[in-house]
């Protein structure tokens, strides 16, 4: 069987994780490297963090929706009693 040249290696991806110019942070005087130069707990936190966060924000958008949804609803209500309205009117 002959291999395809244009497959992804997923064994590679850890490089990714590396940040091409480590840099010094000047506020906390850490280096910083990328996540793969993270310690395993700092990892989890960050991880635990971005997920917390995503999930509020879906939390959120999705109120958001339901009360544009509940706007939307009144609003066609109150447009179809005025057009009931208009119609008895003539």
């Amino acid at each position: 069987m002959q291999q395809n040249k244009h497959s992804f290696n997923y064994n590679t991806t850890m490089n990714e994780w590396k940040m091409a110019d480590p840099f010094m942070d000047w506020a906390t005087g850490e280096q910083v490297g990328g996540f793969s130069v993270y310690n395993k707990r700092r990892s989890i936190f960050i991880t635990v963090f971005v997920v917390c966060l995503l999930h509020s924000f879906l939390q959120i958008s999705k109120q958001e929706l339901q009360r544009q949804q509940q706007i939307y609803s009144e609003h066609k209500m109150l447009v179809k009693k005025t057009i009931k309205f208009v119609n008895e009117c003539k």
